[in-house]
């Protein structure tokens, strides 16, 4: 007679054997969420040499295997006629959280997301593309060549051998949509068409893996002769082109910074003259102009007039004295606004004296001073919702795009909804209108 101790040992073994046997057919993608890829690894906020994040299951119904949700499948269409094109620098592309949680990621807002690879969370693909967004991997030309070398041959050439099907695979092994190029130092566009060579390979490569992949490339405002002689045949192996709208502030000591903005209004003239124009007009919707979500900050160069008079608060001139001009995101800026201490490096000064937000009828875009109990001036030169406004509407191009997402976190709701706002696909518009 078989007693109830026996029964119990009886039914423990066949659980066991069905869960082994389940187990055993699972189908498992990978073994961990993020891997090595070797791409994009040159920012220094993405150094490290341990590229393993989690080995949590990516998939509730399969609790033993960490395998990738069937949303992170093909990649995926594009959504609208006009893109909202985001960048994510600081290492966030480690930290999933940010990605399902924080306020500031508002997916129903953006089309295409480019971030690092280095110690990537494939997770975050698989959040991305249930919200139908496309996930791209910024790279730059070390990470596309293999033996990559930067001959100094007239300044602009380099070699290497592109190797498309390790970068095919890098896509494949995470699940992402395509590469943003990052060929922005210098004049790296190589001569006899190199760059446009380059981009027939790779987006070639990508269009044979499916229509679905994306190639985008970041630019600056201006270019020289060695892209000018390409732009056309550029244009023709891209799906974007990304104008890094920002950077053109001059922060040389002497100079009056607020007649120089990060990103003044004269980009719309830069947009027309260098990228519209040259370009076909059917090409117009390739254009993502980027504003950038930082400002920077320095202390001004004084009289001891001006420094004696608390009036000089109220003051349009800034002249950069010779201390470093720090570059910080809209978040710390906006929060200036509000804090009754400034922080310039190391040191600490109470604020005395507050301007507010002043405005620069040349450039269009905002700044604002702050006088300290010595009598010292300091100023904050950023773009709020209404500058973006101005520079973006009716531009009639594909696009707008940032740099850099992760840097509006943690202000009030309603400041990061109106910074959404500001690039809303009507305000884009279909054809140029020039505004006096």
């Amino acid at each position: 007679m078989i007693n109830n101790s026996t029964v119990i040992g009886i039914i423990r073994i066949v659980l066991i054997l069905i869960l082994l046997l389940n187990f055993k057919f699972i189908k498992c993608d990978d073994t961990t969420n993020t891997i090595n890829t070797t791409i994009g690894n040159n920012n220094n906020n993405n150094s490290g040499s341990n590229n393993t994040i989690t080995n949590e299951p990516l998939c509730p119904e399969k609790p033993w295997c960490p395998c990738i949700c069937q949303e992170c499948g093909p990649p995926i269409g594009r959504k609208n006629s006009k893109q909202t094109f985001v960048y994510i620098s600081g290492g966030k592309q480690s930290n999933y959280t940010y990605f399902e949680k924080d306020p500031s990621v508002k997916w129903e807002e953006i089309d295409t997301m480019a971030l690092y690879s280095n110690k990537f969370d494939k997770r975050i693909t698989c959040l991305a593309h249930s919200k139908n967004v496309k996930i791209v991997f910024i790279v730059e030309e070390s990470n596309i060549f293999d033996n990559f070398k930067y001959l100094k041959v007239n300044g602009n050439y380099w070699d290497g051998y592109i190797n498309t099907t390790r970068l095919g695979n890098t896509l494949l092994e995470n699940n992402v949509d395509g590469y943003n190029l990052d060929f922005e130092y210098g004049s790296r566009y190589g001569k006899d068409q190199e760059f446009s060579n380059t981009l027939k390979t790779l987006y070639t490569k990508l269009k044979s893996m499916g229509q679905g992949y994306q190639l985008s490339s970041a630019f600056g405002s201006y270019y020289g002769e060695s892209l000018k002689n390409q732009i056309k045949t550029v244009a023709n192996y891209l799906d974007f082109i990304v104008i890094m709208g920002y950077d053109l502030i001059n922060t040389n000591a002497g100079t009056n910074i607020t007649n120089s903005a990060n990103s003044p209004i004269d980009l719309r003239t830069i947009v027309k003259k260098w990228w519209l124009d040259p370009l076909n007009p059917s090409d117009s919707n390739k254009i993502i102009l980027a504003i950038p979500w930082y400002g920077y900050y320095v202390k001004c160069e004084l009289t001891d007039q001006q420094k004696s008079n608390p009036a000089t608060i109220f003051q349009s001139d800034c002249i950069v004295d010779n201390s470093k001009v720090l570059q910080k995101p809209v978040k710390e800026l906006i929060r200036l606004l509000n804090n009754d201490y400034i922080l310039l490096g190391n040191t600490s000064n109470t604020i005395k004296y507050s301007s507010g937000i002043l405005w620069s009828s040349n450039t269009q875009t905002v700044f604002s001073r702050y006088r300290d109990e010595k009598g010292d001036i300091y100023q904050a030169n950023f773009d709020t919702p209404y500058s973006i406004y101005l520079k973006i509407r009716s531009l009639g191009i594909g696009g707008v795009g940032v740099w850099s997402l992760e840097k509006i976190v943690d202000l009030p709701q309603p400041i990061i909804d109106s910074y959404y706002f500001a690039f809303s696909k009507n305000n884009i518009g279909d054809k140029y209108i020039e505004y006096k």
